[in-house]
């Protein structure tokens, strides 16, 4: 996780702390939460969206399905070649 999106997630914490029953700050939360960027493509996707990956802190692999299947695509590929 970048520090501005751990800045962002600690910022809409205390702010549902602060008012428990404030709709736009639990949504907030909710959205930091559930969304990470792809360490390949760059873009935030959902967290279903990315691999299981039980050593990892947060339970997901760095990069999304779909990179990976490219990448997985492309592996194939070369050793097809051979």
């Amino acid at each position: 996780m970048t520090g501005s999106v751990k800045r962002a997630l600690y910022d809409a914490a205390r702010a549902l702390v602060a008012n428990p029953m404030d709709p736009e700050a639990r949504a907030e939360l909710n959205y930091l939460v559930n969304w990470k960027t792809c360490n390949v493509c760059n873009e935030n996707k959902y967290i279903d969206e990315f691999g299981l990956e039980p050593h990892k802190t947060d339970g997901r692999r760095s990069d999304c399905k779909s990179c990976r299947n490219e990448s997985q695509a492309r592996r194939r590929a070369e050793r097809k070649e051979r």
